[in-house]
């Protein structure tokens, strides 16, 4: 205390019974008063699940399939009980409730970045197009099998000019909606321009219905580069970028 304000409190618990040799990685998400934890143990890597008010160990994962693929930095965690995580061309999903492994694979072309999900589907952003397709899309995973339900590349026009890691283009972000009773995607993606610079560009696919509602939308002439998601408010949506933010009619 000092002149009757609280400059200190205890904690509540700390972290004894999982001791760790190097470093933890912790997500905000919550499932059953738990939460994950990425930790390092004798030069390997594991996942924890613990109780948020006692820290007590419910369970340990490390079937993973190639030392240290474990990143938890860009998980997507469903509130149905299912935590999914991408490391290279590897794609994992843990069953939150018993610590096994739900499924694992992996892809035959490298580099797949994770993007979100809806309810029991997980997005998959591809950073490079595979299978004879000129421009990257994103599959859509069932979270409990593993298997591809659907892959979807917006409409892209650039076929001349390509960025710094040799692309005409690429997805930067999937973000559902629920609207009438029907779930629709929100994608944000972009058209090189150079090296370095892109048209930022966005897309809504009606995904109940498999359809689109509009393609190649750009967002803003004013700065040419790729634009960062900000959140979907009253049918607005909102990006980032510098010094700007754009707001969008959905």
């Amino acid at each position: 205390m000092e002149n009757g304000v609280i400059t200190e409190k205890p904690f509540i618990w700390w972290n004894k019974e999982e001791e760790h040799d190097n470093y933890i990685i912790t997500t905000p998400f919550i499932y059953n008063n738990s939460f994950i934890a990425e930790t390092h143990q004798n030069g390997r890597s594991y996942l924890s699940f613990q109780n948020a008010k006692d820290g007590k160990l419910l369970w340990k994962w490390d079937d993973y399939l190639y030392d240290y693929d474990i990143d938890l930095r860009f998980p997507y965690c469903s509130h149905l009980g299912f935590l999914f995580f991408q490391s290279g061309p590897r794609s994992y999903c843990v069953n939150l409730e018993s610590g096994k492994t739900q499924w694992k694979k992996t892809w035959n072309d490298p580099l797949f970045s994770i993007s979100g999900g809806y309810q029991k589907e997980v997005f998959l952003l591809q950073d490079y197009p595979d299978n004879g397709a000129t421009h990257p899309g994103f599959y859509i995973l069932n979270l409990e099998t593993g298997s591809v339900k659907e892959k979807i590349i917006p409409h892209f026009e650039n076929f001349a000019n390509r960025n710094v890691s040799n692309e005409f283009g690429r997805i930067t972000g999937v973000n559902p909606i629920e609207k009438n009773g029907k779930v629709y995607l929100l994608i944000t993606y972009c058209e090189s321009i150079n090296d370095k610079h892109c048209f930022p560009l966005i897309g809504l696919y009606n995904s109940t219905d498999k359809k689109w509602v509009y393609e190649y939308k750009k967002i803003t002439n004013l700065e040419q580069y790729s634009l960062g998601f900000v959140d979907i408010k009253n049918n607005k949506i909102y990006h980032d970028g510098a010094s700007h933010v754009f707001c969008n009619d959905l």
